[in-house]
């Protein structure tokens, strides 16, 4: 069952690009660079994908990483983003469905390498080694049957699943694709057959007896790749600058990025202000103060009564955009039949 809620929000004109300019006399804002605050009510837990169990962690990390697939902002329609176009999906005679997907050309990481169909493996033994805490993810991948990559193209792959409603978003939404070589240094994961890791019980008993994944584990969920601006590193427009725990997060533009020369042909390629701060603000009313005080950009998920105050209020008007729009929600139950 889908069902749609409202989302007030409000945007400071001048600094977000998406925001048309208004049609009145110019106004003189306290903050003229091309950066962004933002408020968030809570702070991240950790800035890993296969980690973070709060939402605060997925907006700041999202900016960072790449998924396969993203979904449109403005029509809300899967559109390609690491991938070269969305997965191609073919039934196989056995029901099993097929998803071949392959990552573009101008896809690499902040080293320069590729991406390529290894770091997508990777990601997914990473999320299935029992040692590691992703919990959360799992269930999303325990249909994958099989991942095929081709010897004669390193960019291109395809996932082997069971017959599943959500198996394309799953398969391509569900995680930003991670860096191999970085996140495994050592290689922990790379000889390990990606069919142990799908077959619960192979992968459980080879958890018992083979240290490499645990001793994965260990490095992987160290403060290293959650909160240091050294180890938490994705193929996204954006980097780690600094945490302040309890305070702000702050992610600074990359140069050369290799997603920006895309951005005319992909929304998710559109990445504007030069640095993005993610402020912590647990008090709606405080909040609320610091807007007016033009100390954050954009808020969101304001209360239907100060949300049309704000409107009623010229000082507000005058400098930021008042909007709601829909938000896709999924509904559901799980039954086990």
């Amino acid at each position: 069952m889908k069902s749609t809620a409202i989302l007030p929000i409000l945007l400071l004109g001048l600094t977000l690009s998406i925001v048309s300019c208004k049609q009145e006399p110019a106004v003189d804002f306290k903050r003229t660079d091309n950066s962004v605050i933002l408020r968030i009510e809570a702070d991240a837990d950790r800035l890993n994908p296969l980690l973070s169990t709060n939402i605060y962690g997925r907006v700041v990390y999202e900016q960072i990483f790449s998924y396969l697939i993203v979904q449109d902002p403005e029509t809300g329609a899967f559109i390609p983003q690491l991938a070269a176009n969305l997965p191609i999906r073919k039934e196989l005679p056995d029901g099993n469905i097929a998803y071949t997907m392959e990552i573009r050309p101008e896809a690499t990481w902040d080293d320069g390498t590729p991406i390529t169909a290894a770091d997508y493996v990777f990601t997914i033994k990473a999320a299935l080694n029992p040692s590691v805490p992703a919990q959360r993810i799992r269930p999303f991948l325990a249909f994958i049957k099989d991942i095929q990559t081709d010897p004669a193209n390193p960019r291109k792959f395809t996932v082997i699943s069971e017959k599943y409603i959500l198996s394309e978003e799953a398969i391509a939404l569900a995680l930003p694709v991670m860096q191999a070589s970085h996140y495994d240094p050592k290689g922990l994961l790379g000889d390990i057959p990606l069919a142990t890791f799908i077959d619960p019980v192979a992968i459980e008993q080879l958890a018992a007896s083979d240290s490499r994944l645990n001793d994965f584990a260990t490095t992987f969920v160290t403060e290293l790749y959650s909160r240091d601006s050294k180890g938490v590193t994705g193929s996204g427009p954006y980097r780690l600058d600094s945490w302040e725990t309890g305070q702000r997060i702050v992610l600074v533009k990359k140069e050369n990025w290799w997603g920006e020369k895309l951005a005319a042909s992909n929304a998710s390629f559109e990445a504007g202000p030069d640095q993005i701060t993610f402020k912590v603000i647990a008090d709606a009313v405080t909040a609320l103060s610091a807007l007016k005080a033009e100390e954050i950009d954009a808020i969101s998920l304001i209360e239907p009564k100060d949300f049309l105050d704000l409107q009623q209020t010229d000082y507000v008007k005058e400098r930021y955009t008042l909007s709601t729009f829909p938000a896709m929600i999924n509904y559901f139950v799980y039954v086990n039949t």
